[in-house]
């Protein structure tokens, strides 16, 4: 339905070049809208990044229009107009007759803008704006934003076996905003789960990243299990089952890294699992195609949290990991102890306190190097030499030892034999 009269203020210098981008379809004789995300971003008083727009103007009809547009998307009838470095997809009306293996769609262009809206995956994206202020939610969109409720546009059933992604595109936005998911569409995900397996991991890897990047991935990562969906994911589907109570410390947890390791973490605390967390989630990230940092990222905080557990004191994670990093760690371990938040807080503030304690933060602020060990050690170079720095390194740096270069040498003769050996 057409909603008249209810305007948004239009403040926005992307969206002020959209609409020069509408207007300039509209005088050619197009119809133009805002349509998608960024509407129900715009009404949920989010940062909006990207504005979308439909038309009926075929593809090399905005080409036409705007020679400097680039043909990004042509198999979908997207073309990217370029303002003032800024790009904007204009998409032509269409409708989606046919998919391949429940994702690709064959594609058919339509005058009516009420068609496009009605293949879309769900009602809070199946909106449309005109430059005038003109509200189309053919769909009731505006409704489901205020009652916080992700629901499939038309038969949820059908959505998802034109394109199973939407399964976790909808726990996704659950995940994101907060909103429940309408009892027809949850029915109709558990009940096409299966079809996950038609969807490539790359695209289900980045579902998966938003979900545990939302504000609510205890939710999310709950929904996944009970929805059927999790049984088809690496590494999720080695993961739990999991409760509600299990996965509630999430949203405290930051980055992304410390909630994967989280996950692994509770895994390797099962009394039926024999698996060394690091490894597992080196394999497992992989099977998901996650990106190397990520892997790396994942594995150290996991280390952190390890080298916490066997009693390593705050003062000596510092000496060869950032202030931040021990901060996020001790928030990990306080999350697989169960520790009171109250509790992390004191730590997390100890972590500034033993910082300005250590009396240097970097090998290289030492009065001796490794040539200086040489040569009075008169030893031939080899592995000791490392071993024997970061001894010495350590114990200047937690004050056990001055920095003073023939303190600390003398210090290394004494060391040597014992370094030597652990080499």
């Amino acid at each position: 339905m057409e909603q008249r009269g209810e305007h948004v203020p239009q403040t926005d210098r992307k969206r002020e070049k959209a609409h020069q981008i509408m207007a300039r379809l509209q005088e050619a004789g197009f119809q133009a809208y805002l349509v998608g995300g960024c509407l129900r971003d715009l009404l949920l008083g989010r940062p909006v990044h990207d504005y979308d727009i439909a038309t009926d103007a075929r593809p090399e009809e905005v080409m036409r229009l705007f020679p400097s547009a680039v043909p990004t998307g042509l198999q979908h009838g997207t073309v990217t107009v370029i303002i003032e470095h800024e790009p904007y997809e204009v998409t032509t009306f269409r409708k989606e007759v046919g998919y391949h293996r429940h994702r690709w769609p064959e594609v058919v262009y339509v005058n009516q803008l009420h068609t496009d809206l009605a293949r879309r995956d769900f009602t809070i994206n199946a909106m449309a704006l005109s430059r005038q202020g003109d509200w189309i939610d053919p769909f009731g969109g505006r409704q489901d934003l205020e009652n916080r409720t992700i629901r499939a546009v038309g038969d949820p059933a059908r959505r998802f076996e034109e394109d199973a992604l939407r399964m976790l595109r909808a726990i996704r936005f659950a995940a994101e905003l907060g909103f429940r998911i309408e009892p027809l569409t949850w029915k109709a995900i558990r009940t096409h789960a299966h079809l996950l397996r038609e969807i490539s991991v790359e695209r289900i890897q980045q579902e998966v990243q938003r979900i545990l990047a939302s504000p609510h991935p205890d939710n999310g990562l709950f929904l996944l299990q009970e929805g059927g969906l999790k049984g088809y994911i690496q590494p999720l589907c080695q993961l739990g089952p999991w409760t509600m109570e299990e996965l509630a410390p999430l949203p405290r947890l930051a980055p992304l890294a410390s909630r994967w390791a989280y996950l692994f973490l509770l895994h390797s605390r099962r009394p039926d699992v024999d698996a060394n967390p690091e490894q597992f989630a080196r394999s497992g990230l992989r099977a998901l195609r996650c990106s190397r940092k990520l892997i790396q990222e994942v594995q150290g905080a996991i280390r952190l949290v390890r080298a916490r557990e066997r009693g390593e004191s705050i003062h000596r994670l510092l000496l060869y990991h950032e202030d931040q990093r021990v901060k996020e760690a001790i928030c990990l371990y306080g999350a697989v102890k169960g520790i009171p938040p109250q509790v992390l807080e004191r730590q997390v503030a100890d972590v500034d306190v033993a910082a300005s304690q250590l009396v240097i933060r970097d090998p290289r602020q030492m009065q001796v190097n490794g040539d200086d060990l040489r040569h009075v050690i008169q030893a031939a170079p080899g592995p000791w030499i490392h071993k024997l720095l970061q001894r010495l390194y350590e114990e200047v740096a937690l004050g056990e030892l001055p920095n003073d270069k023939q303190t600390i040498l003398a210090r290394a003769t004494r060391l040597y034999d014992r370094c030597r050996s652990e080499v």
